[in-house]
């Protein structure tokens, strides 16, 4: 049986969906992975990195439209937007990173893909 913690005692998550403008083609995950993780690293810290519960979620990054989603603490949700935002370039190629929605749940950000497919 896996014990679970009691929701009161479960940390809240915020989810930030982002958007990368890029001139590279192609950008592979572990190269991205690598360069958010430095950004956050550079600024709040390790500790901060730790407090954050900052995760890079594998499964939701889509190469073709250079969109992925990151998840944190809601305390720490500016300053994520802002570590983000720091980052110029992924390899050689220039970039610029767009937090394009802060949310609760995963969830949301494919009730706004269906949405724009119906409209």
């Amino acid at each position: 049986m896996k014990l679970r913690k009691m929701p009161t005692l479960r940390e809240k998550k915020r989810y930030l969906k982002f958007r990368l403008e890029t001139d590279a083609k192609e950008i592979p995950y572990f190269e991205l992975k690598d360069v958010i993780w430095n950004a956050v690293m550079r600024w709040i810290g390790e500790k901060g990195a730790g407090q954050s519960n900052f995760k890079i979620i594998k499964n939701l990054w889509v190469p073709d439209r250079k969109e992925g989603v990151v998840s944190c603490s809601p305390k720490f949700v500016d300053d994520i937007k802002v570590a983000l935002a720091t980052i110029q370039y992924i390899g050689d190629a220039k970039t610029i990173f767009t937090v394009t929605k802060v949310s609760g749940t995963i969830k949301s950000f494919s009730d706004e893909k269906t949405k724009n497919n119906d409209g």
